[in-house]
Parts: structure tokens; sequence; C-alpha cells
């Protein structure tokens, strides 16, 4: 799902039908002629739903993560067709960018999207708001910022774990070979993600609505 921040209802479906027909017969047409309409609507600001499944997570044969907490710098290295898919989507946003260097491409990497903490309680310890992941959106294409250029991705989750364990004990439990990066506890970090670049680049901030 793509969400851009102008609609055109009307002119989009003109242009799709100028862009039908062109030199996108490959796996990702569909991909290749949105881009192609909004290129000539002058719609330059994407944001698109991408997953924490580009790392090997809950779809892998076994979870492998080289740090916590998770930021946009780790190896992206799915083993299955959901994580791959989702990797797919971002190489073709990096690849919209080369081609249309105005372009300003958001890869929203989200958790479990949920309305309510409760939901997720004893089920997945990490999840995402729905309200809040909407925002997130929202802000990608609507929030000015001269120095983003092209293509970056961002980790859309809560700040803290949806259980009653601390979230060291948690990673202790499970993953107790992993490394946590330095500063990351005593600068007051709660959850297995980073995602301070969400907010230095459009001031998202994970909010409960409820």
């Amino acid at each position: 799902m793509t969400f851009v921040a102008q609609q055109r209802g009307d002119q989009l479906e003109r242009v799709a039908r100028r862009c039908r027909g062109r030199p996108s017969r490959v796996s990702c047409k569909r991909m290749t002629r949105s881009t192609c309409v909004l290129h000539k609507l002058g719609i330059h600001r994407v944001a698109q739903a991408s997953s924490v499944n580009v790392l090997r997570g809950v779809y892998s044969a076994r979870p492998q993560f080289d740090y916590f907490p998770i930021d946009a710098r780790h190896p992206t290295l799915p083993d299955e067709p959901y994580g791959l898919s989702k990797l797919i989507a971002e190489m073709q946003a990096d690849t919209i960018v080369r081609r249309y260097p105005r372009m300003r491409v958001a890869s929203l990497r989200l958790h479990l999207s949920i309305p309510t903490r409760a939901q997720a309680y004893r089920k997945d310890y990490e999840k995402v708001k729905e309200d809040s992941s909407a925002e997130a959106f929202l802000r990608a294409v609507t929030v000015e910022n001269d120095e983003w250029k092209g293509h970056e991705t961002f980790f859309i989750a809560a700040p803290q774990v949806a259980a009653d364990e601390d979230w060291l004990e948690l990673k202790q439990k499970y993953f107790p070979d992993v490394t946590v990066r330095e500063g990351w506890v005593k600068g007051g970090g709660r959850g297995f993600f980073d995602c301070s670049k969400a907010e230095r680049f459009f001031g998202w901030v994970h909010r409960d609505y409820a």
C-alpha cells in the first residue's frame, strides 16, 4: 500500500493509460507504472509499507539478530517469501529514486500493527499502535526536510515491549548471545528497536492513544 501526499483522481487514470505499453514488462511492472503516474503528476513524496520481516524474524527458520536495539543499519537477510517481498520493494525504491532524483521515498518497516497494547500482550513482545503507524505514513509525506533526499528506511515500533517483563530479561532469555549497543540502556532504551531515525527525519514518536 502506497500513501502519497496528494490525490488527483481523474488525472491518475488518464496518466495510467498513457503509461501502459511502455518498457515495464518485468516482475515489478505494477510499481513501475505507479511511479510513472506519480512522476508525471508531480507527486514526489511516497511512503510505502515495508516490514520488520526484512530481518530474520517471525517467519524465518531461526530468528537472527546482530545486535540490539535494531536500527536501519542492521543487515537485512530474509530467508522466507514475505520478508523477501518487502526487501524487493525497498530495492525498487532505491531504483526509483535513481531514475527520478526528485522523488523522496520512505519505506516504513512496521511491526505488528494493533489497536491496543492488550492485543499484543503475551503474544508478540513488540508492536506498534495502528493510529501511531498511520501517523508515521502521514508525517513521512508531509513534513518538510530539505536534507532528506532519495530513499530511506525506518523502523516503526513502540518504544517498550508489550509484556510485564523487562526487555533485558526477555533478551537474556531468548537472545543471550546478542550484544546490546553501548549507551542504549543508560540512555533509557526499553525495547528491541531504535526508531529514533523516524523522529530525526520527520518527527515521528510512537503514541499510545488508548
